[in-house]
């Protein structure tokens, strides 16, 4: 109605310094993808034989990748920085991830008809 105005809204802080990241974008990004149902997407379109004692699943290894391309990682290695990363690892529910020998073997067994 003409003449009222509305409440402004104040709002508060809800973290400290201690849990800032330089990834807030990147988060925005995996809770999209995460929405999509990427990672369960690639596993179940993607077959990729692996071997019966595989830790991590496909999908969250190609989203991790994804991620790091999205976040600056310009080499596998980099990738372990997402993982120092306590407040990137926590809302995308990740205990762990795995580590570059790991990704590397993945990475070696596509062919071109995964692409």
């Amino acid at each position: 109605m003409p003449g009222q105005e509305g409440k402004a809204i104040e709002p508060r802080s809800r973290f400290s310094e201690k849990r800032l990241t330089g990834r807030a974008g990147l988060i925005l990004v995996a809770r999209f993808a995460r929405k999509l149902g990427v990672g369960r997407i690639i596993d179940e379109k993607v077959n990729l034989e692996r071997g019966a004692n595989v830790r991590y699943s496909l999908g969250k290894i190609l989203t991790g990748i994804t991620l790091g391309v999205v976040s600056g990682c310009r080499h596998i290695s980099h990738l372990c920085e997402l993982t120092a990363d306590e407040v990137f690892m926590k809302t995308q529910r990740w205990n762990s991830f795995p580590v570059v020998s790991a990704i590397t073997r993945v990475l070696e067994r596509f062919r071109m008809v995964h692409c």
